[in-house]
């Protein structure tokens, strides 16, 4: 199966328009070398290396950023909706009243939405890895084709979603999770 059709198969159906458009980013690759391939026809051949399509080049890499942002957007919006959700929830379990009977419905209530964003966790991280490998393979795919030494550095420099799997935001918050989930715990 190619990536393309991995990409749609595998991602999670509401996030599907948050996803990077590998699709489109492929069709625009396509374009550039057809035109790349048609100048060398006119001009006679060229070596490979000396193929100057900027146009098509600078389209590519401006819908990359492009793509690269909406996910990082969408990404950053849903580690502060949680990082948030944690927080209230620790706000609320250390302000929770002492009487018997509401300090058990009113746990019960902060372990459901712990839950929830303990549930949630697996997803961004999903969604974090099959973004990270859509920008790999399409720049994989561009250096191979133009003969070009573009990094998924220097196109995603500062993008968390790159980075989520391995440190800050979804540890950040599945440690505030836990947490709270085992103060609710001894608080029940």
């Amino acid at each position: 199966m190619k990536y393309g059709q991995h990409l749609k198969a595998e991602s999670i159906p509401e996030w599907r328009p948050h996803y990077m458009d590998y699709k489109s980013l492929k069709k625009i690759l396509k374009a550039g070398l057809f035109s790349a391939l048609c100048s060398m026809d006119e001009i006679g051949p060229n070596p490979p290396h000396t193929i100057n399509d900027s146009s098509h080049l600078n389209s590519f890499v401006h819908r990359l950023e492009q793509e690269v942002c909406k996910v990082e957007q969408f990404f950053r919006s849903q580690v502060l909706r949680d990082v948030k959700a944690v927080d209230g929830l620790e706000l609320a379990l250390s302000s929770m009243s002492l009487t018997p009977q509401t300090r058990e419905q009113e746990a019960a209530k902060i372990m459901s939405e712990v839950m929830e964003v303990m549930q949630r966790l697996p997803l961004m991280e999903k969604f974090a890895h099959q973004n990270e490998e859509g920008l790999r393979k399409i720049v994989k795919k561009f250096n191979k084709l133009f003969f070009s030494q573009l990094s998924t550095d220097s196109v995603s420099q500062g993008c968390s979603f790159l980075r989520s799997t391995r440190n800050t935001p979804l540890v950040n918050i599945r440690s505030g999770a836990s947490s709270v989930h085992n103060l609710s715990l001894i608080h029940i």
